[in-house]
């Protein structure tokens, strides 16, 4: 963990994330996710959900959980202080930052379309 955790602005904010996480492996599970989306969790060094800050943008994100599309790692962040239900967006560098889900929890055209992008090989 590299921030000093503040209550209840980091309660609230870590909470979203792992809101928006559960959401997201909710769709992949239900079957309503593009086949191949998948987290893989690294548990070996520390069991539960490692939670960091970025130092540039200031987002929280799980160290240890990874979402990936097929071989391409996808990069994804949570809004630090977003008001918005989910606040999941893509942070590849070769993406413009997208929303992940959008407010009624599924997956934005944004996203789809990155995903499928991916799938391209671009």
């Amino acid at each position: 963990m590299s921030y000093q955790r503040v209550i209840p602005r980091d309660l609230f904010n870590e909470s979203k994330l792992l809101k928006s996480l559960g959401q997201v492996q909710l769709l992949i599970h239900d079957g309503q996710a593009p086949k191949g989306l998948r987290f893989v969790h690294d548990d070996s060094e520390y069991p539960g959900f490692e939670i960091d800050q970025s130092q540039d943008a200031g987002d929280l994100s799980v160290t240890n959980l990874r979402l990936y599309y097929g071989e391409n790692e996808v990069g994804i962040a949570s809004r630090y202080n977003s008001k918005a239900p989910y606040t999941l967006e893509c942070t590849d560098d070769d993406a413009d930052c997208c929303d992940v889900l959008g407010d009624d929890g599924r997956f934005t055209a944004e996203f789809l379309e990155y995903l499928q992008s991916l799938k391209r090989g671009n």
